[in-house]
């Protein structure tokens, strides 16, 4: 059985097995009922699908970084923006704890983050315009938070519907009636959408290639097909724009390094290949 949301009542239903051979239902995913609303008829095809945490659909990735407390770590943040746009998820990147720090030491990737047109919203949980702000990013879409534990993740989401834990946990409730524990993804209604509830987002590996990443690097984009090599990885290769543009002084060094340290974490090729 599986546990599916139709218009905030949470109803039980029952995949046939010709359907279970085509496609397992996942969270997340958008599902066509019978008459009765008791048995599954089709999934819908996914927008978007994660492997590991396993969701389908998701819309917004809200990269949570804070400034101390964990402290504000650049490799980490292109990670998960990596992870985003690999899997064409939009994302917006979140700096708290902006009282406890001050932004000096992190301006240098601040700027090269807005040069290449990241979302970047700097929240204070005492200014209305800052939760208005997410509010907006977040009304009828079905987002996640994403970051290390301890940047204020539980935080931000309370800034935003200070009555969410009572909601959270009514809601826990009713998924509970038949619901296996072993669950670790649900989606809880937020906002017009839903909020994903897993901890698959505290630290995750790159599902990419080495080639995948060469592309989806932030801000690398805009040099696809000027290289030499129209398979350069901008590793070791001669005739690579984005080595000569670090040269120049036009991508920081730090960005560079950065993209080294993520490529030595990726594949070659697929593992099954």
């Amino acid at each position: 059985k599986y546990l599916v949301d139709i218009d905030g009542d949470i109803r039980s239903v029952h995949l046939p097995k010709t359907l279970r051979l085509k496609k397992k239902p996942i969270v997340g995913d958008v599902i066509t009922l019978d008459k009765t609303h008791s048995l599954m008829l089709s999934i819908e095809d996914r927008k978007t699908y994660l492997a590991r945490p396993r969701l389908a659909n998701l819309d917004h990735l809200f990269i949570v970084n804070s400034l101390v407390e964990p402290p504000f770590t650049f490799n980490l943040l292109m990670m998960f923006m990596c992870f985003a746009t690999y899997h064409h998820i939009q994302k917006t990147i979140l700096i708290t704890k902006l009282d406890k720090a001050s932004l000096t030491p992190y301006q240098d990737a601040l700027d090269y983050l807005h040069s290449i047109g990241e979302d970047i919203v700097f929240v204070n949980r005492n200014q209305e315009q800052d939760r208005q702000k997410l509010i907006d990013r977040m009304q009828g879409k079905v987002v996640a938070f994403a970051g290390q534990t301890g940047v204020g993740k539980s935080s931000l989401i309370n800034l935003i519907n200070p009555d969410f834990q009572r909601q959270i946990g009514s809601y826990s409730e009713a998924l509970g009636r038949g619901r296996h524990e072993t669950k670790e993804v649900k989606m809880v209604p937020f906002l017009t959408g839903y909020l994903v509830d897993t901890p698959g987002f505290s630290s995750l590996e790159l599902p990419m290639l080495k080639k995948e990443l060469a592309q989806d690097f932030p801000g690398f984009s805009a040099y696809i097909g000027t290289c030499k090599f129209a398979n350069c990885l901008h590793l070791d290769e001669p005739g690579c724009t984005i080595k000569a543009e670090v040269k120049a002084g036009k991508i920081p060094v730090f960005v560079y390094e950065t993209y080294q340290k993520l490529s030595e974490t990726c594949l070659e090729r697929k593992r099954y290949e």
